[in-house]
């Protein structure tokens, strides 16, 4: 039964998809066409909406943006992005990996994409190698963690701690990365034990988070569209279980996380547009560079830290949020 619950979901969002695009066909045929495909409407996903379209008003350009939501599902990002193809919109960026790796696939290089935030392009098999020898009509901004700052960061606030708790999910690629092949090998180096549970479903998520919790000093949670949009669950286990939460956006610690070495989503969306603008105006997709966000250096929660009994003074040159 799930199953056929499961794909009539899918039917329906592609049918609402349709009619929106019917609905575009019926305005200015002089404005420029952006489709926007997102995975969830998290925190970070709507900060990088709303850079990008702060920088797009200033670009001079005379355009329409389309939101579309694929709900985490390579095939509707797929469908969409065919739809796109089909109603001629003159570029589309794509938020997220998966997201990409199903615009990727069915443009087919027909029209240009904006991909944003990736941790790596050829590990989520967008390119072939980092120079995009291919030529794909792809590029974008990638969002690798400091995860040198992030682990020293861990040992100012919890030095005791030892091993550290994460979720995520294997069916991402840059999760799979940047906490498989990256993150883990760090902790080991640095004397810590990474702790990790590893999921497959979004809905394997909360119980995920119940283990790691119960076998960590510190969890760490970098933003990854299947276990980002259970912040809120994170920071409440959390609180229960006294452990300090570590992330990389400013968006989380706002959530309840303690602190974060932060990279700005909202930077992200900005950087986004200036490539979009660049193609826009005439400028080949494969021609311009991949580049990583900027980062906001590191945010406190003063909440949390009270709660935890966690001295935060010393960070002098933090950005302190409630």
């Amino acid at each position: 039964m799930k199953k056929y619950i499961k794909i009539f979901g899918i039917i329906l969002i592609i049918v609402i998809a349709a009619l929106a695009f019917t609905g575009c066909s019926s305005k200015d045929k002089n404005k420029i066409k952006i489709g926007i495909i997102q995975n969830a409407a998290t925190d970070e996903m709507l900060a990088i909406i709303d850079g990008f379209k702060e920088e797009m008003n200033n670009s001079g350009l005379n355009y329409e943006i389309d939101i579309q939501n694929a709900s985490g599902d390579t095939n509707i990002a797929n469908s969409i992005a065919r739809n796109m193809v089909d109603h001629n919109y003159d570029l589309i960026f794509s938020m997220g990996t998966l997201i990409t790796q199903g615009a990727v696939t069915a443009v087919e290089n027909k029209i240009p994409i904006v991909a944003a935030p990736l941790s790596d392009f050829v590990a989520g098999g967008i390119f072939t190698d980092k120079q995009n020898s291919s030529k794909e009509n792809v590029t974008g901004v990638t969002d690798v963690e400091d995860l040198d700052g992030i682990i020293s960061f861990i040992k100012e606030v919890a030095p005791n701690a030892k091993n550290i708790g994460m979720v995520y999910s294997s069916k991402e690629a840059n999760a799979v990365y940047i906490y498989d092949e990256l993150l883990k090998n760090k902790l080991t180096e640095q004397g810590l034990t990474p702790k990790a549970v590893v999921i497959s479903e979004s809905n394997e998520v909360p119980l995920a988070i119940d283990k790691a919790m119960k076998e960590c000093d510190v969890f760490v949670s970098f933003f990854t569209p299947t276990v980002s949009p259970y912040n809120d669950l994170i920071v409440s286990k959390a609180m229960e279980a006294g452990i300090p939460v570590i992330g990389s956006t400013k968006e989380s610690v706002e959530q309840g996380f303690l602190g974060a070495v932060t990279l700005s989503y909202y930077e992200v969306g900005k950087t986004s547009a200036q490539k979009a603008i660049q193609i826009l105006k005439g400028a080949n997709a494969c021609d311009i560079s991949v580049e990583n966000a900027k980062g906001l250096g590191i945010v406190l929660n003063k909440t949390t830290a009270e709660k935890l009994n966690i001295d935060i003074s010393k960070f002098k040159d933090a950005t302190i949020v409630e």
